[in-house]
């Protein structure tokens, strides 16, 4: 007790009882049609909340849109972790001979590998390699500018902001997360005839359980491997 305060006039702390958080569905599969409307949604976050433009950045409104949709897509077509995404600077993304691009993952969860980075190739037919394409367009040139600066709550605040823009109807359990463009590519890649070894050297899994999981459950047709992995 404070010294000279009587018994009545004692500053009891609050005991507050916090809503439990919504559980996101990371295992919701992302089509690339509800991709579309997140990006159309996309500027609408800064036409409703100016504040979240901040100069110290120096960015304006437009860079911050094409920063926020080349975001979404390299989740989308890459699927690596959300921390593995945002660590990644200019010159860990570059193109082959072939017009592939090729983005280059570092190892977040494998201590065999700690440091090291896996390449992830980006087909020329991606249908959404084009957002990374403008955004790189208007990058400093410098190899190693970080291609975001966000923090993890920052770009899961993105994605569930497009989200929200896009299907304003829906409840929050319907909403989606970074980890839910993870699964996605997983499961596309198991679709399209991916077999363990692939599937692992892409998402960068040390164990093949995960691997096997998606390869099990994809419920794999013949006719459908050529195309599927690249929506």
């Amino acid at each position: 007790m404070p010294l000279g305060l009587p018994p009545q006039r004692q500053l009891v702390k609050p005991k507050l009882k916090l809503p439990p958080s919504p559980r996101l569905s990371h295992k919701k599969i992302i089509s690339p049609e509800e991709m579309q409307k997140l990006f159309d949604a996309t500027p609408k976050r800064y036409n409703e909340n100016p504040g979240l433009i901040d100069l110290r950045w120096g960015s304006d409104r437009n860079t911050r849109i094409l920063r926020d949709c080349c975001l979404l897509a390299i989740l989308y077509h890459v699927g690596g972790r959300i921390n593995e995404i945002l660590s990644l600077q200019r010159r860990h993304l570059s193109q082959d001979e072939y017009g592939r691009l090729r983005v280059y993952i570092k190892y977040s969860k494998r201590s065999d590998r700690k440091g090291e980075r896996h390449h992830v190739p980006m087909s020329k037919k991606a249908t959404f390699r084009s957002h990374i394409e403008k955004y790189l367009e208007i990058l400093p040139k410098d190899p190693e500018t970080m291609l975001f600066k966000l923090t993890p709550v920052s770009a899961w605040m993105i994605v569930s902001d497009a989200f929200s823009n896009a299907y304003p109807a829906r409840s929050v359990k319907e909403k989606i997360s970074p980890h839910s463009a993870r699964h996605t590519r997983a499961t596309r890649i198991a679709e399209a005839g991916g077999t363990l070894g692939e599937l692992m050297a892409w998402m960068g899994w040390k164990s093949p359980g995960t691997a096997q999981h998606y390869i099990d459950t994809s419920g794999v047709q013949l006719d459908s491997i050529s195309e599927a992995s690249s929506q």
